[in-house]
């Protein structure tokens, strides 16, 4: 039996989003045509995959069996996608980094990537901003060569590179009865709000940033868009806001807040390099190099503002 593997990979998609609409525009195909694609491959198979009503579509005992392997089958073509386009910007001098949005104030990553540029002036660098978890999907994947960001689960799995480490403080509204305080203990702050990202983004950051304020007391008040729109809500609502960041160059001063140090917060926010354990191109070795430079200089840099 000879089967299409392309069709294979595309009955994944249809089968983990129960919709040939939606697995339409996340194939970027139509509609009819990908369900002409589906019938073929049953046929191709001479066994149903799907049941098909007008309103849903849902995997025939034939299509639960198969679905396995037709994941293992788009995982692997993913990866041999990741290596060939690694293989092709190592012969193209190209170089992709993977860069987390919370990283932006991290000195770290801007000194390492304007010494690449300084270095290596031939090389095209292209960046691809996606919060970490995505970023080391597409690492392991080999669609892009470093990784930095937040830590994530699974981070354990790749070579890394301590680029940032620093204590919090806290941002508290300037009118409540803790802003006159030099320095805030964990039990000070029970029962306030703080605000948050959303878990979903990074779970295992999330959990390491927050969850020792919850067991302290407080309540979260996630911001579903994360923190670019901190500052709006915490102005409406004056929540307090988890701070690793340093000096007036923040917005706190702007919302009419003051930070105060924490005494005895048991988390530190942390950022790190990532990359393959093997097989890393030539311009890849070298970014490294510089990133490893980097990160014995710049683990006690000053503190920056929290994922």
């Amino acid at each position: 039996m000879t089967l299409d593997l392309e069709r294979i990979i595309r009955f994944s998609v249809v089968a983990d989003e129960q919709s040939f609409t939606r697995a339409a525009i996340r194939l970027q195909t139509d509609q009819p045509w990908l369900s002409r694609q589906i019938r073929q491959l049953e046929e191709q198979l001479d066994f149903l995959l799907l049941n098909r009503t007008t309103r849903t579509v849902d995997l025939t005992e034939e299509g639960k069996a198969f679905l396995p392997y037709a994941h293992e089958l788009a995982d692997v073509a993913e990866r041999v996608r990741g290596m060939a386009e690694s293989l092709k910007r190592g012969r193209q001098s190209q170089i992709r980094i993977g860069i987390s949005p919370t990283t932006f104030w991290v000195e770290a990553r801007h000194q390492i990537m304007a010494f690449f540029a300084e270095k290596h002036p031939d090389a095209e660098l292209e960046t691809v901003s996606a919060q970490t978890p995505q970023l080391l999907t597409e690492l392991a994947r080999r669609n892009v060569e470093v990784v930095i960001g937040a830590p994530s689960d699974g981070d354990k799995e790749f070579d890394r590179l301590l680029l940032h480490r620093s204590a919090p403080s806290m941002l508290v509204p300037r009118e409540h009865v803790l802003a006159s305080r030099d320095t805030l203990s964990m039990a000070d702050m029970k029962g306030c709000v703080i605000g948050t990202t959303l878990r979903s983004t990074n779970p295992a950051a999330f959990d390491r940033l927050y969850q020792p304020f919850f067991d302290a007391g407080m309540s979260a008040r996630a911001v579903i868009e994360g923190r670019v729109a901190m500052p709006f809500y915490a102005h409406r609502e004056r929540f307090f806001i988890l701070s690793y960041r340093g000096g007036k160059t923040e917005y706190g001063s702007a919302l009419d807040y003051v930070r105060i140090k924490i005494s005895d917060a048991p988390v530190n926010s942390e950022m790190w390099a990532y990359r393959n354990r093997s097989n890393n191109s030539e311009l890849g070795r070298k970014f490294w190099a510089i990133a490893r430079r980097h990160s014995k200089q710049s683990v006690l840099e000053p503190g920056h503002p929290a994922t």
